[in-house]
């Protein structure tokens, strides 16, 4: 096959869609949701209220999160400190992805791949945490 970007993006687009339906493999993603705290998972669950494949800038996101009320407060810690230190947990765990990082190495950016949103959108209807409505 020719090292043309557009075939291999086809192939990720396939490949991604293969093991969508596989539900052996959304099962073991399942587990990682599980296994969160119980603070983490509607920070984790909110990623549906964002499109699939976008960066979503993290100011944007930690604001939503204590908008919504998802954020404890702790002693002498604002709330956006809080927010950011879910946001690094969910990282460290491997569900969430760092888009661009900051100059000084703080994350700007972040996303969640496509079959952790799949899976994201499968239990929040489930759970009636939010209904996505697409066009």
């Amino acid at each position: 096959m020719k090292k043309n970007k557009a075939k291999w993006e086809e192939v990720a687009e396939s490949l991604s869609s293969h093991i969508s339906k596989d539900n052996s493999c959304m099962k073991i993603l399942e587990l990682s949701y599980n296994y969160l705290p119980m603070h983490l998972k509607p920070c984790f669950l909110y990623f549906v209220a964002f499109e699939e494949d976008r960066e979503i800038p993290v100011q944007k996101l930690i604001s939503l999160w204590v908008a919504e009320g998802f954020v404890q407060t702790v002693e002498q810690k604002n709330s956006n400190a809080v927010s950011y230190g879910y946001l690094i947990d969910l990282i460290s765990r491997g569900l969430v992805q760092v888009g661009k990082r900051r100059s000084n190495g703080g994350v700007k950016t972040c996303y969640v791949h496509d079959l952790l949103h799949e899976m994201c959108l499968t239990i929040a209807e489930k759970d009636n945490f939010m209904k996505v409505i697409q066009e």
